[in-house]
């Protein structure tokens, strides 16, 4: 059985918007996650069978005016496919 702990990220956000007497909008916002965003998957046991985690997670959303733009980055990925290290001595 895999055990994962639970970690609570620190989240930090910026907001921007802007408006003009020509109509010119310009909004942005930025989330990062530094510490990462782990994702489980367990089945109806409840056993986990897959343990996903993206570190250092930086999402950006801008809007200028028709145009809308969305990116992410990821530092690093790591997959853990529990369902495998079930049946081994170390779990």
């Amino acid at each position: 059985m895999c055990v994962s702990l639970l970690r609570l990220p620190k989240i930090s956000s910026q907001f921007s918007y802007f408006f003009d007497e020509n109509v010119y909008v310009y909004l942005q916002i930025v989330v990062r996650l530094s510490k990462g965003l782990g994702i489980s998957v367990v089945d109806r046991t409840p056993e986990e069978l897959v343990y996903i985690l993206f570190r250092d997670v930086a999402i950006e959303y801008v809007q200028e005016n028709e145009e809308q733009t969305l990116r992410a980055d990821v530092r690093s990925l790591q997959v853990r496919l529990c369902f495998f290290l079930r049946h081994c001595f170390c779990c």
